[in-house]
């Protein structure tokens, strides 16, 4: 078995500083990149040819950028949830619960939820109950 000598804390210690010392050594050290040379730039064509480039162009700059093709169409109304609540409620013979969590997917607490703190407070519809026949309530949004 061959022995190798032990590194006393001095010798490691040098072996650290001297490490860090390369490190930061190397980072001052301009690496080899490539150097881009500027392309000569012609010269403008003078204070005639920018007008007249001006006055070809009749509109602001900020008009140019819109183009009526990228506008989106107008819609006549937003198919939302809270949309398809107001829409059936506004029927004249109103609307069931049952019918209400069909058109919307929701719970019946949150379509009950929905008329309360919505409709009610935030938008301030009146809304009734009628009971129907059979013992079937329906939401009704008084015109």
């Amino acid at each position: 078995m061959v022995s190798l000598p032990r590194r006393s804390w001095r010798n490691n210690q040098e072996m650290l500083m001297n490490s860090k010392i390369a490190k930061t050594n190397a980072s001052r050290i301009p690496s080899k990149q490539a150097t881009v040379t500027p392309t000569p730039r012609s010269k403008p064509a003078g204070k005639q040819a920018t007008q007249a480039a001006i006055s070809q162009s009749s509109a602001p700059k900020w008009q140019k950028a819109q183009s009526p093709a990228k506008t989106p169409p107008v819609t006549a109304a937003i198919d939302t949830k809270q949309s398809r609540l107001i829409a059936l409620m506004r029927r004249p013979a109103g609307a069931t619960l049952a019918e209400l969590t069909e058109a919307t997917g929701w719970q019946p607490h949150s379509v009950r939820g929905a008329i309360s703190g919505v409709l009610r407070k935030k938008r301030g519809l009146t809304i009734t109950l009628q009971q129907q026949a059979g013992g079937v309530a329906a939401y009704r949004i008084q015109a």
